[in-house]
């Protein structure tokens, strides 16, 4: 099985996020 995943800072609706299944994990930028 093949599992699709994406940071945070990705620019993909919700439809697509459910309809192919996509999780998303958090990106933190830390500055400074």
């Amino acid at each position: 099985m093949i599992k699709i995943i994406s940071d945070s800072t990705c620019d993909l609706s919700q439809e697509v996020l459910e309809r192919y299944d996509i999780d998303i994990i958090p990106l933190h930028i830390v500055k400074g």
